[in-house]
């Protein structure tokens, strides 16, 4: 939309007499290379005209607020012709002032040009003469600027004109159609106003055009982030979302040496992402299917478990020098299984005659079939703690309870075996026998058949 700033033009059916006429609101549209200006009217009341610079002049400062004219002081008074011509400003001169109670004023004034052209009217109707001289005296001048391809004419709002017209005292702002050239600009920013300010224009022009450039640009972008957020709200609103919690001392082997294990789920077919938050000790998968994420899970979360093994069957269940668990450890692929300095008592129900089943949280079985019902017994045990990723961690914990089931059933038949023994030693004493051979073994002729 345009910018204009009011003028004033003196309408006169006859060039050379201006005594009797008035002044027009009116708006300058154009400027001819001779000087003459093209006017606009409010509402088109008239078509435009071209007048000469000398009958228009810039339109008179607000009035002040405590303005109070007096008898012969000369003024301008608003009045029409007819009714269907819009208010102008007359010259006259105030022959009468009456003040009324309410504070205002009524004015008896004379119009300057006319023999016995009196009226009366109130205060609002009245203003001081417009003292600006006419534009033959300081004379517009236009200029054109050239608007950057690229730049939409429509981006070219009021408030661009506003900027351009309110520094620079221009008295039109408006975009116009250009006659094309090959390569040359559609559209061109005309600025009409005093020497001065079209010169100021050009400035502001330039300035004002690279910076809605640079604005074009900026929203061009946002634009495209706003489609490209779209989208992936939409994608990511249907993945899933895993957070693994790190445990202390682990983030090393998590992340991997130079990142290895990141980079290896990030490769798994359906993973869009994998980040690790260090201040809050946890790592963020994002993946499409549950099946990527999990076989992500899978490589970078690291879990503990506590296996408990009773005290007197620890120095054979673990072997010598830790061999038998260390079998399993590289069976299983977890990162390491360590055995607690201090034991600890389980209360806990046990058949006297089989070992029970220990479960995943350290504690015996409750519902292993050779439980019987009797008063809890303290039981001692020593945790081996295992570390690992989850699938490896059961894998451990399988071995080590396939182990232990190996280790007790081995202690029974050596408890078996100590049985007999201890049944046969005591045979063997009662009836003299040593090392397995009977007191007539070996004596000659006096075995029982002899004589």
């Amino acid at each position: 939309m345009p910018v204009y700033k009011k003028v004033e033009v003196l309408d006169i059916e006859d060039e050379g007499d201006v005594s009797n006429a008035c002044y027009y609101e009116a708006i300058v549209r154009d400027v001819a290379p001779d000087g003459k200006l093209l006017i606009g009217f409010d509402n088109d009341w008239r078509d435009p005209i071209w007048v000469m610079p000398s009958l228009v002049r810039s339109a008179a400062p607000p009035k002040p607020g405590n303005y109070d004219p007096s008898i012969d002081q000369a003024v301008e008074v608003k009045a029409r012709q007819g009714e269907n011509e819009p208010y102008g400003w007359w010259k006259a001169v105030i022959t009468t002032k009456r003040n009324e109670e309410n504070g205002s004023a009524l004015f008896m004034v004379h119009f300057e040009g006319w023999d016995d052209f009196d009226d009366i009217v109130s205060q609002n109707e009245i203003r001081p003469r417009n003292g600006n001289p006419s534009f033959a005296q300081i004379p517009l001048h236009k200029v054109s600027i050239p608007v950057p391809k690229g730049l939409p004419v429509d981006q070219l709002d009021e408030s661009l004109y506003a900027q351009m017209q309110s520094p620079s005292s221009l008295f039109s702002v408006y975009v116009a159609q250009r006659e094309r050239k090959a390569g040359d600009a559609k559209h061109s920013l005309v600025c009409i106003g005093h020497q001065a300010a079209v010169k100021n224009a050009r400035l502001l022009a330039k300035l004002e055009f690279k910076h809605r450039k640079h604005i074009q640009e900026i929203r061009k972008e946002r634009t495209k982030d706003v489609e490209k957020l779209k989208s992936q709200e939409e994608h990511f609103s249907n993945c899933e979302v895993l957070t693994l919690n790190i445990l202390d001392g682990t983030i090393g082997i998590v992340i991997g040496k130079g990142g290895s294990n990141i980079k290896k789920a990030q490769k798994i077919k359906g993973v869009e992402s994998v980040k690790v938050k260090d201040e809050k000790k946890q790592v963020i998968i994002v993946a499409v299917t549950r099946e990527a994420a999990n076989a992500a899970r899978e490589i970078l979360e690291i879990v503990k478990s506590v296996f408990p093994v009773p005290v007197e069957l620890f120095g054979r269940f673990v072997g010598k020098r830790f061999k038998e668990v260390e079998e399993i450890k590289e069976h299983s692929g977890v990162i390491s299984i360590r055995a607690a300095k201090k034991e600890r008592f389980l209360d806990a129900k046990r058949n006297s005659s089989r070992g029970g089943e220990w479960d995943n949280n350290g504690g015996l079985d409750a519902q292993a079939e050779d439980w019987a019902d009797s008063d809890p017994v303290p039981k001692a045990v020593i945790d081996l703690e295992i570390v690992g990723n989850p699938s490896k961690v059961e894998s451990a914990r399988i071995l080590l309870s396939q182990r232990i089931r190996n280790v007790e059933e081995i202690d029974q038949e050596l408890t078996s075996n100590r049985a007999i023994k201890e049944r046969l030693d005591v045979l063997q004493n009662r009836y003299g026998v040593r090392n397995g051979r009977g007191r007539g073994q070996g004596g000659g002729a006096r075995g029982r058949g002899e004589g």
